[in-house]
């Protein structure tokens, strides 16, 4: 069987890719069983409440019990493939979260499917609208409303994803890895599925699908309030080509 997990951060298209996955009948991706909050039957926060030890130790032994989890998660023998989706955010070290799971991935070398978006600026785009509104996830295209982008900080937060991005893939150096990049599931949605599947060695069985639709595909110009500010400040800059609407 084969074990992988799906790295990614917020607003790269990571739901729809796994519950692409989920759709196979012999895959099983789990989802952030690592979220704090999370109601998955497969979470860890459900595996630590079931006994008082498990409880103790997730206060005081937490490195100890996230292996345990982790190999009583990947003995479910059902299936061609079992997975799960960890966040960057997931690995800092407070109290509420689990970053030994990564020292998990590497030293069992599973397999890392990267989940990324190339245009940091429609990352930045729906980060805003999505904590606006309250919507991050949709079964159709929404009428976005404009988001007002602050300039001033712009670029460094582009760099700032840009850089995420790079450190994350050079935590997989020594095991399987593959990136999927958000536009080109977009673009080939068969194509890039093709590739995950023969990554994970699963057979194609039809085509894999999504309940989560792409929540808009309005350009980047009618996303942003502030459009021509934004502009000026990226023209002649190393992130000029995110202006582009290549993902729309």
């Amino acid at each position: 069987m084969s074990r992988f997990v799906v790295v990614s951060t917020q607003r790269t298209g990571s739901t729809m890719l796994i519950t692409s996955l989920n759709s196979h009948s012999d895959i099983l991706c789990a989802g952030e069983i690592f979220f704090p909050r999370s109601g998955s039957e497969h979470a860890i926060r459900k595996y630590a409440s079931e006994t008082t030890n498990r409880k103790i130790r997730h206060g005081i032994a937490r490195g100890g019990l996230v292996r345990e989890f982790l190999d009583n998660f990947y003995s479910h023998n059902e299936g061609q493939a079992i997975g799960f989706k960890y966040m960057y955010s997931q690995a800092r070290y407070i109290p509420w979260l689990y970053p030994s799971a990564l020292s998990y991935m590497r030293s069992h070398k599973l397999s890392i499917i990267h989940n990324t978006r190339n245009n940091y600026l429609r990352v930045i785009i729906s980060r805003m609208a999505s904590e606006s509104t309250g919507i991050y996830r949709s079964v159709k295209a929404l009428d976005r409303q404009p988001v007002v982008v602050p300039v001033k900080s712009l670029q460094h937060k582009l760099a700032r994803l840009k850089n995420l991005d790079a450190i994350w893939a050079t935590k997989f150096e020594n095991q399987p890895y593959l990136r999927v990049a958000y536009e080109s599931l977009l673009e080939d949605p068969i194509r890039e599925q093709k590739r995950v599947l023969d990554f994970i060695d699963v057979k194609c069985n039809g085509e894999l699908t999504s309940p989560f639709s792409k929540l808009t595909n309005k350009t980047i110009a009618s996303l942003i309030s502030n459009y021509e500010e934004v502009e000026r400040e990226l023209r002649g800059s190393e992130f000029e080509y995110l202006l582009s609407d290549d993902d729309r």
